[in-house]
C-alpha cells in the first residue's frame, strides 16, 4: 500500500501518491503544492495523477514541523521514491480506469480525500480502543445515485479498525477487524465509516461487479480486496494537521498497482495488484512537497543512509489481501 506527497529542489522530494492538478492559489504556498484533484462529490471527473513538474520548488520553511513530535521509523520505513508513486499510479490507471477498447472506466475512482475532522476522529478513535491499524476495503456503493450510467457501481472504500492477534498462519492477517466500527460526528459525513454488516454488502457487490475468481490470474483478481494499514501513519498525517493547519488540512488516498517495473512486496499475490499511496494536502489538493521535506529533516536526525539525489513523496507498505487477509474475508 502507499502514501504520498512531494517536494521538488535540489535537496528535498518526497511521495505520498495521489492525484492532481494546479491549484489557482495566489499565496506562495502554491509554489510548492502539486494539485491533485480527487473526485468530485457526485465522482462526475477524476483528476490526471501525475505528481508536479522537476521545475516545482518548495517552500520548505513552511514545513518546518516540530519534527521530535514524528514517529520516525513509520515515515522512514514506509516512504516510497516519487518514480515508484508515480508508476505505480499510472499501472492502476492504464489497467483498471481502461476497458479493453482503451474506454475509460468512470465508475472506478482513482482518488480519495479524507478531511482533517474525519483524520482527527480517526486517530483519537484509534488510540482510544488500542487499535493497531485500519483495513481499508475496496467497496461499491449500495444506495447509488447517478445521472449517467457510466458511474453505475461506482466504488468507494470502507474503514474498519484492527487489533493485534497472533497467528500462526501466513496468509491469515494478524491484524483483525473490530466488529466495533468507528464513529463519525463530522459536519460533513464520510461514507467512509459504516457498520460491519454494511461494510460487507460493499464488498460483496465490489467483488461481484469487478473481481473474477473463475479464471485463473486475470486482470480482475489483482484487484485487492483490502489492505491494512498501521495506526502511525494517519498519525504522522495528523500531527501534521495540528501544526500546521494552514497548510495541511487531511489526505488524499490514491489508487496504484504494482507491475515488474517497480519493487515488488514479498506478501503480494499477482502481479499488478492494487493498493493505495496516502498523500497529505490541502483542500482536497494533495502536496507533493510534506513528506518530501520531512523525511530528509527525519533522515538527517536518525542518520538513515539514503540516496539523497532520489526524490520521495509517498507512504506505502501496507499489508495487501489477497495474499494477508482477515479471518472472515
Amino acid at each position: 500500500m502507499a502514501i504520498a506527497f512531494m517536494t521538488r529542489n535540489a535537496d528535498f522530494s518526497y511521495i505520498f501518491i495521489i492525484t492532481h492538478k494546479q491549484p489557482n492559489m495566489k499565496n506562495l504556498l502554491i509554489v510548492f503544492l502539486s494539485a491533485l484533484v480527487l473526485v468530485s462529490c457526485n465522482s462526475q471527473d477524476e483528476t490526471k495523477n501525475a505528481p508536479p513538474a522537476d521545475s516545482t520548488v518548495a517552500a520548505k520553511g513552511s514545513f518546518d514541523f516540530n519534527f521530535d513530535m514524528f514517529d520516525t521509523t513509520c515515515i522512514i520505513k514506509n516512504i516510497v521514491p516519487t518514480a515508484t508513486a508515480t508508476t505505480m499510479m499510472a499501472t492502476f490507471n492504464s489497467l483498471y480506469k481502461h476497458d479493453t477498447n482503451a474506454v475509460r472506466i468512470m465508475a472506478i475512482r482513482d482518488s480519495f480525500w479524507v478531511d482533517a475532522c474525519q483524520l482527527g476522529e480517526i486517530v483519537k478513535q484509534l488510540k482510544d480502543r488500542a487499535s493497531d491499524g485500519l483495513r481499508i476495503y475496496f467497496t461499491c456503493k449500495e444506495q447509488e445515485t447517478y445521472t449517467d450510467a457510466r458511474f453505475k457501481n461506482e466504488t468507494t472504500l470502507d474503514f474498519i479498525p484492527t487489533y493485534y492477534v497472533k497467528s500462526n498462519n501466513s496468509y491469515i492477517s494478524e491484524h483483525v477487524d473490530d466488529s466495533i466500527s468507528l464513529t463519525n460526528s463530522c459536519l460533513v459525513g464520510s461514507n467512509h465509516i459504516n457498520p460491519p454488516a454494511d461494510v460487507k454488502k460493499r464488498i460483496d457487490k465490489y467483488k461481484n461487479v469487478y473481481r473474477n475468481y473463475i479464471v485463473p490470474n486475470r486482470k480482475e483478481d489483482c484487484l485487492s480486496t483490502s489492505v491494512w494499514i498501521s495506526r502511525c501513519t494517519f498519525e504522522v498525517f495528523n500531527t501534521m494537521v495540528e501544526q500546521k493547519p494552514g497548510i495541511i488540512n487531511g489526505f488524499t488516498i490514491f489508487m496504484g498497482a504494482y507491475s515488474s517495473a517497480v519493487p515488488t512486496p514479498a506478501d503480494i499475490q499477482y502481479m499488478n495488484q492494487s493498493t493505495v499511496l496516502l498523500v497529505p494536502g490541502l483542500n482536497s489538493v494533495a502536496s507533493w512537497s510534506a513528506l518530501d521535506y520531512t523525511y530528509k529533516k527525519l533522515e538527517a536526525i536518525s542518520n538513515e543512509k539514503r540516496v539523497k539525489a532520489m526524490f520521495f513523496s509517498a507512504l506505502n507498505h501496507g499489508e495487501l489481501c489477497p495474499q494477508v487477509c482477515n479471518t472472515d474475508n
